[in-house]
């Protein structure tokens, strides 16, 4: 089941990023949603043993709304305020297709060292999948969350952090740091999404990741594959499709532009020698 979640949540993403023949474009064009009033719904405190933060607010749209935090993810105490804004309208096409309204969570900042649990109320028509975004009023972009579980009334979406500015603001680590975030539940049918037989990112192999093996560091031995996805991913979002050059060899002093297909195949052919798993048949005759 969850196997399958992720695999329409690709497609959503995809889908919601708004461009023709469903490839994503990137660029930022201020708020796109226009709301209602905010209304302050819960404000408390949780400490390092974290807890559960329950909303009861019978009739209010996002009664029974719940922020799981484990116990150990901050070392000192958290100050969760929730409010929420009725979505008005939006230009953010036709496939977002809100089915909550805009909420607002403010932790403070920061990264907890645990993921947080988010489950909020929703009503689903059926053969309706949903996914939740982090939403950023100044650039106008979506930015899809991990989905935990989902059901016809509620979705759970996990995250570490509570920020939905833009990336350069959320690993700053300084006094600019956007201190909130703002969420919206989004629906569409699964049929849209399944008769779409090819979606892409435009992401390319041996084009926009990095070129260098992962042999690891000293203080990550088994590898820094996190590191090398997120970061390509993140160059390839915020530089790339702006025009920035490729990332595979284009900060490589030994092989540079001209000499770039050659390292390409001198290191893919070692890798594929230093695969433990690779199988190599021989055949003989006569």
């Amino acid at each position: 089941m969850k196997k399958d979640l992720f695999l329409i949540a690709g497609f959503a993403v995809v889908l919601l990023a708004g461009c023709d023949k469903y490839l994503p474009d990137y660029g930022g064009e201020g708020n796109k949603i226009k709301t209602g009033p905010s209304v302050d719904l819960y404000y408390d405190v949780l400490g390092s043993g974290g807890g559960t933060i329950s909303v009861q607010s019978p009739g209010d749209p996002l009664n029974g709304m719940e922020i799981i935090v484990e116990p150990n993810s901050f070392t000192s105490y958290k100050n969760f305020k929730i409010s929420y804004a009725v979505i008005k309208s939006h230009s953010l096409g036709e496939y977002f297709n809100p089915v909550s309204p805009l909420i607002t969570i403010n932790d403070g900042g920061g990264f907890a060292d645990k993921p947080i649990q988010v489950k909020i109320p929703v009503k689903l028509s059926p053969g309706h999948f949903a996914m939740g975004f982090f939403y950023d009023d100044k650039t106008g972009k979506l930015e899809g969350l991990p989905i935990d579980s989902l059901g016809a009334d509620f979705i759970i979406v996990s995250t570490r952090h509570f920020s939905s500015g833009s990336p350069s603001l959320k690993s700053s680590g300084t006094s600019g740091e956007q201190s909130f975030a703002t969420m919206v539940i989004s629906s569409e049918q699964e049929s849209e999404l399944n008769k779409q037989t090819i979606i892409t990112s435009g992401f390319k192999p041996c084009v926009d990741d990095w070129e260098f093996i992962n042999w690891g560091s000293y203080i990550a031995p088994g590898g820094i594959c996190a590191g090398q996805s997120m970061t390509a991913m993140w160059y390839y979002y915020e530089k790339r499709l702006k025009g920035e050059k490729y990332l595979f060899h284009g900060y490589d002093e030994f092989c540079n532009r001209s000499f770039r297909s050659t390292c390409g195949r001198i290191i893919r052919s070692v890798t594929a020698l230093l695969q433990p798993s690779r199988k190599i048949a021989i055949s003989t005759t006569g």
